[in-house]
């Protein structure tokens, strides 16, 4: 499906749809003067309205771009020179002036040393010119700044209506074109789908979506008047029309560029709002066309207004051709990559009448390519059709297109059990009212308003069960939108649970019994049973399994310490980044429409993560190990990591981010300047400058971009141990009902990685900690042979642990391993009292200063920050290392004096991202502690898992308690009310999936519908996340993330449609297989084809 592109030193392909990626050889390029100049890509469309597309690459690519189908483009590779400018003025001293490229085709002039007050004499405008043309406008009192597009030669900065101020002279438009490539764009036949989507409620909800193309309205126009000839181009309007059991049950407007005022309802206005006895005749009519993109980056915003005396002769307002042209130029000018194809367009009806202001009345739909539409409860099987007609005579319509059917879901009557902390459980249930409606009136011959519904809960015990009546609780709601409710139990018990209906002192069930669920023991409950001891059984070879090189031998240590990172951030890329403006020629960071800058946004995330921690981490790993300084730790890498940081995309797009970054903070320096801020604020952000320079050299001139090559070769020379993590983060003990979700969460992120690192992992972080009583047999079956839980969950095991969690647990029906969190290490280091990560010299996570961060904590019950010092700190985060390693040696003395069978492990779990993104200082922390270790002696040493386990076999025997590392470590947080349809939801899709997984098992389906069945997999697997429960709990980018939930949801059900209508779509199948590709195991996983 790929189409290439190729001239001399440079190659496109057009891998699907708009989404380009491109190639360059430079031996067939012209030799470049690095010091003198730099290779800038250009991509411009034809079209006018359209952007221009800017990148500069680093390496033979690929760089990455999301263009336009359809579309003409000349793709051109400049030789560029390095900025210079000159300053001129009248003014004496010369005025400050600093001019900084923060992209390709975007530059911030800032200006300082001038006294606007008296040189202005009265006036308080600024005027800025770039090559004669107007491009701001600031106020004398405001910031000294203005960014400035398009690479201007000429800027001239004046006083509105007064003198010039200074003029600079540039060199940007001293471009030589290198290589030019003529693309063209294949146009993809659009696309109608009609599918079921999710959300809170449980009702079915379906979206009609036409897919967005370039220069839809065309097309609209064309193809209507191949019907209707003569029908002018502004009364072509689109409209879409719902059916219900092959009834047209619903229309709604979706497009056309003129509408018929609703004169009765300005009259209502005047007599009913505003009071009047008479509605007074209308003077004038005005119209908007207001445009809000997608994600409302841009809302509400007046594109252009047309004033009317009267509607047309065929009672229309509209704006022309030639209008719309008008409109569509100044998006691109003031919102150059807001898309109009994709955005949502209104037109906003206005009347004006004597003696009163203007007045809304009325919206239109103008432009829409979706519309969700929930219908009611009675009908089986339902459809859309898109028609296009004549906005003056409606009669006039053509069907342009028609979609396949979406059915009704019917799913089996259930009830299940969720964990949510040791003394609540949440429960939900699957019943449809005409079954439950059915069902009554077939047993005992009366409705619904005469029985009661009740959930019934068992206690499982050895194989009996055991009813528990004062457990029973009234279901008010049965058949509500949620069905779902919160039920108070007994901490470390086994329950089940059904729903009946009772009709006087007859009871019928309505669901089966569910499958069991274990409460926790409750906090500080420990068993009373002391754990026996067992040898492990189990051997396997591990690079780490060596002595580790320092100061005496390991056979000296009192105790072993385990220091495990894990390294983990959502995979929220997208192949088009329409919001990660650090891409394009805009303002970064990001602002709403307050103002007020938005750092670390979730497309930023796994970006920020990287430099922030991963980066800065392995600088220390690899540095310690080329000094020769010995050690050993843990680390998972979690399969969305693992794919990030090893894919192309990732690369170019952090190699975009580093540069943008030290262009923004080589500005905002400038404007400190200008604004004479205190000097030790400017160091701060110099020395933060500084440290990007530093990353941006690791990552392209040490390591080349290969984190993972370098993690390998970490753990081939047995400093690290990488184990692996749930596919997708998906909590265990929340899937325990999904069995073959869990399965398909265990086993992906082993072949996962496997297929990166080269390696099967010896062991697994279960995502948050989360696991239940059985979730061994899960793990063993993919041969991983540890993972690690919470203190709690060992100190509260099933049976007692003598040595508390300073020894792991293995499990009693199989050799895997737990090993339990220390309290200690936990407390020491992110408490937020006594942490060490609280201190006062340490920078600020939340508190910054010109947008950067570049202030200490200070205090933690003040808001007055100080500068932040990053020498001071790093002394002071060197001595804490120092400190904590001599509280784990007093630790390792105490533990001496225990009755432990094996040598004493200090197991000290943490998030990587603590290490540099929460805490600046965290990296400098881990080599200090790394480094201590090694000089000191051999008190305590360093220990991976697998080191571990080969040398102290035998263990207690218990099953650790379920637990996660959240709140109270329960699972509140990812099973309450908020997101508490995420489970059903998931659970829905799980068993969908089974089901088409079965039909190609039994050959129902083709080939084609077998790689389909796949991607569904692959989609359902992205929604299982715990993360982005975690962000909606918290508060924060909480649409963002229902969003990202939903967005994989909907593509799972987009794929059936595909299915249950027969309809076969290749592009759109590549396009889900080229933004998802996570998983290519899940071919060889399912094995259906």
């Amino acid at each position: 499906m790929d189409k290439h592109f190729s001239t001399e030193g440079m190659t496109l392909i057009q891998k699907v749809g708009p989404f380009v990626e491109l190639f360059f050889d430079f031996t067939k390029l012209p030799g470049l003067n690095l010091a003198e100049e730099y290779f800038t890509v250009r991509a411009v469309p034809s079209a006018s309205y359209l952007p221009v597309e800017w990148a500069r690459p680093n390496s033979e690519g690929p760089l990455f771009f999301g263009l336009r189908s359809g579309t003409h483009y000349n793709v051109e590779l400049l030789r560029t020179p390095h900025l210079r400018y000159r300053v001129e003025s009248q003014i004496k001293p010369l005025p400050w002036v600093d001019l900084i490229m923060e992209h390709e085709n975007l530059c911030r002039l800032v200006w300082g040393n001038l006294d606007l007050g008296s040189l202005g004499q009265g006036k308080e405008w600024l005027l800025i010119e770039a090559d004669g043309k107007q491009v701001a406008r600031c106020h004398i009192h405001g910031l000294p700044e203005a960014h400035i597009r398009n690479r201007p030669n000429h800027l001239k900065i004046s006083f509105e209506g007064g003198s010039e101020i200074f003029r600079v002279e540039t060199n940007l438009n001293q471009t030589q074109l290198v290589a030019r490539l003529q693309v063209d764009l294949e146009k993809r036949t659009p696309d109608f789908i009609f599918s079921k989507v999710t959300g809170p409620s449980r009702r079915l909800k379906t979206r009609a979506e036409i897919e967005a193309f370039f220069d839809m309205d065309r097309f609209f126009v064309e193809s209507f008047r191949k019907k209707v000839p003569n029908c002018p181009a502004e009364q072509v309007g689109g409209l879409l029309r719902f059916i219900e059991d092959g009834k047209p049950v619903w229309e709604v407007r979706q497009s056309g560029y003129a509408a018929k005022p609703n004169l009765g309802l300005i009259d209502q206005i005047q007599t009913k709002e505003w009071g009047l006895e008479k509605a007074l005749p209308v003077k004038a009519f005005r119209v908007g066309l207001q445009i809000t993109t997608r994600h409302r980056e841009t809302y509400r915003f007046t594109l252009i207004e047309k004033q009317f005396d009267q509607p047309h002769a065929n009672g229309l307002l509209a704006f022309g051709e030639e209008e719309i042209g008008r409109a569509k130029a100044r998006l691109a000018e003031t919102h150059p990559h807001s898309s109009w194809d994709q955005a949502f367009l209104e037109l906003v009806f206005y009347f004006k009448v004597e003696g009163h202001p203007w007045q809304e009345f009325q919206r239109e739909s103008a432009h829409n390519t979706r519309w969700d539409w929930e219908p009611g409860d009675s009908g089986e099987s339902y459809s859309a059709e898109w028609v296009l007609f004549d906005l003056a005579d409606p009669s006039q319509e053509l069907v342009l297109f028609r979609s396949g059917q979406v059915h009704r879901d019917h799913f089996k009557p259930k009830v299940v059990l969720k964990p949510h902390n040791d003394r609540r459980l949440l429960v939900w249930w699957e019943l449809e009212r005409p079954g439950v409606e059915k069902f009554i009136k077939e047993t005992w011959g009366v409705g619904l308003d005469q029985v009661g519904f009740y959930l019934k809960l068992h206690e499982e015990h050895l194989g009996n069960r055991t009813l528990r009546p004062d457990l029973e609780t009234p279901i008010v709601d049965l058949l509500g939108i949620y069905q779902n409710l919160y039920i108070d139990v007994e901490p470390n018990r086994c329950y089940s649970a059904e729903i009946v209906a009772r009709h006087h002192h007859m009871e019928a069930a309505l669901t089966p019994v569910s499958g069991n669920i274990v409460t926790p023991r409750g906090k500080g409950e420990v068993s009373s049973h002391l754990a026996g001891v067992r040898p492990l059984g189990d051997h396997w070879h591990h690079p780490s399994q060596r002595e580790v090189r320092q100061n005496g031998h390991d056979s000296a240590n009192r105790a072993k310490v385990m220091l495990h990172l894990h390294m983990h951030s959502p995979n929220l890329f997208r192949v088009e980044p329409f919001r990660d403006s650090y891409l394009k020629d805009v303002v970064w960071p990001i602002r709403t429409p307050h103002g007020e800058e938005v750092h670390n946004p979730p497309g930023e995330w796994a970006l920020k993560n990287c430099l922030d921690a991963w980066l800065p981490l392995l600088m220390v790993f690899k540095k310690l190990a080329d000094e020769g300084v010995d050690y050993q730790c843990s680390l998972d890498i979690s399969p969305p990591v693992a794919y990030m940081i090893s894919h192309p995309r990732f690369k170019d797009y952090l190699c975009r981010l580093l540069i943008r970054m030290q262009a923004h903070t080589q500005s905002q320096i400038a404007l400190m300047k200008s604004r004479l801020e205190a000097p030790a604020f400017i160091w701060a952000a110099q020395k933060h400058l500084d440290q990007l320079k530093a990353l941006d050299f690791f990552y392209n001139q040490v390591i080349h971009k290969d984190m993972i090559g370098q993690f390998r070769a970490l753990e081939l020379s047995g400093f690290l141990e990488i184990s692996t993590c749930t596919a997708t983060h998906g909590m265990p003990a929340c899937l325990e009902s999904m069995p073959d979700s869990l399965d398909a969460q265990l086993t992906l992120a082993a072949r996962a990685h496997h297929r990166i690192f080269g390696d099967r992992p010896r062991g697994i972080w279960l995502a948050e900690n989360s696991c239940f009583p059985s979730v061994d047999r899960f793990l063993d079956k993919e041969g991983l042979h540890y993972y690690f839980v919470e203190a709690e969950a060992a100190l509260s095991a099933s049976s007692r642990p003598g040595p508390e969690e300073f020894n792991p647990l293995v499990h009693p029906e199989s050799n895997v391993v737990a090993f339990g969190r220390s309290r200690m290490g936990r407390v020491q280091v992110w408490d937020a009292e006594i942490g060490y990560a609280g201190h006062p010299d340490f920078r600020e996570y939340h508190h910054r200063h010109w947008g950067l961060p570049l202030k200490r904590i200070t205090s933690k019950t003040s808001e007055h920050k100080e500068a932040y010092d990053p020498d001071r700190a790093h002394q002071t985060a060197r001595e804490m290392a120092q400190d904590f390693y001599k509280k784990l040696c007093s630790k390792a003395g105490e533990l001496e004096h225990w009755e432990i069978p094996n040598q004493p492990l200090i197991t000290c779990t943490y998030d990587a991202e603590l290490f540099g993104h929460h805490w600046a200082e965290g990296p400098v922390f881990i080599e200090e502690l790394l480094r201590e270790f090694n000089r000191v002696g051999d008190y305590i040493g360093l220990t991976t898992p697998s080191h571990y386990l080969v040398g102290y076999p035998s263990l207690p025997e218990a099953i650790p308690n379920p637990s996660t590392w959240g709140h109270e470590s329960t699972h509140i947080r990812w099973t309450d009310p908020k997101v508490a349809w995420t489970q059903r939801e998931l659970e829905r899709a799980d068993g969908i999936e089974q089901h088409y997984l079965g039909r190609a098992i039994k050959g129902e389906l083709n080939a084609y519908q077998k790689e389909l069945v796949e991607q569904m997999g692959v989609e359902l697997n992205r929604a299982i996340s715990s993360d982005l429960t975690f962000v909606i709990i918290s508060g924060d980018f909480e649409e963002d993330m229902q969003r990202e939930i939903q967005k994989y949801l909907d593509y799972f059900y987009k794929l059936k449609y595909l299915i249950d209508n027969g309809v076969e779509d290749q592009e759109f199948l590549a396009f889900r297989r080229y933004e998802n590709d996570m998983f290519p195991e899940i071919k060889d996983y399912y094995r259906i084809r």
